[in-house]
């Protein structure tokens, strides 16, 4: 749904989406052009026109659950999935190709672009596993390396980099939020935040940190 102002009204966007998308799947607006519209589910949906009309442009192996574009580059894409698998696209999403998976069949809950590296990336993975929470990319997800340190074994729904300091992020867990100012090594728990299950991270323009919580 879309409103155009400011909440009061809402207008039904979903034409031409066949299919339906996993809960945690966003809609994602072109850097270039912000009439242009993406939505993943199993196929990867395309919008033109603010969302009026979808339509499908390939096909995804598994459902999805989070995407992201590269801010300076509409043609790099990233697509995590329920299955723990990772795909990449260099061409707006026409194919894609898979760069990571977890192996466990854990799913991916969040791709997160650096705001001052577009080339590194950030991924969460949620439900259970010892030592295999968050991991990082300084190379487009070529490569990749394991940043969960003694983060809490516990689904961990969201990463977020600050905005003015690059080894300083926030990870939303079912515990709260937890963050780290040593690029991952070592994690605390924000005790000035309930202990709760959050979904999402934002960071404002004036680094206020804003979370969402289930």
């Amino acid at each position: 749904i879309r409103t155009t102002d400011g909440g009061s009204t809402w207008i039904d966007t979903k034409a031409g989406i066949t299919d339906y998308g996993w809960a945690t799947a966003n809609i994602v607006i072109d850097p270039v052009n912000p009439h242009v519209l993406y939505y993943p589910t199993s196929n990867f949906n395309k919008s033109t026109n603010r969302g009026d009309l979808w339509t499908p442009i390939s096909a995804l192996p598994y459902l999805a659950s989070w995407m992201a574009i590269k801010p300076n580059n509409n043609q790099i894409m990233y697509v995590g999935t329920l299955g723990g698998h990772l795909y990449k696209s260099t061409n707006g999403g026409s194919t894609w190709t898979e760069i990571w998976t977890d192996g466990n069949g854990r799913f991916i809950s969040q791709i997160v672009i650096s705001p001052s590296s577009p080339n590194s990336l950030f991924l969460s993975v949620s439900n259970y596993g010892p030592g295999e929470h968050l991991y990082t990319s300084t190379d487009e997800g070529m490569t990749w390396t394991n940043i969960t340190g003694d983060l809490p074994d516990v689904p961990t729904h969201t990463i977020r980099p600050d905005i003015r300091y690059s080894s300083t992020l926030y990870a939303g867990t079912d515990l709260g939020v937890f963050y780290t100012t040593d690029g991952g090594a070592d994690w605390l728990h924000d005790d000035s935040f309930p202990v709760a299950i959050v979904t999402d991270i934002g960071i404002t323009g004036d680094s206020n940190l804003v979370a969402s919580t289930y």
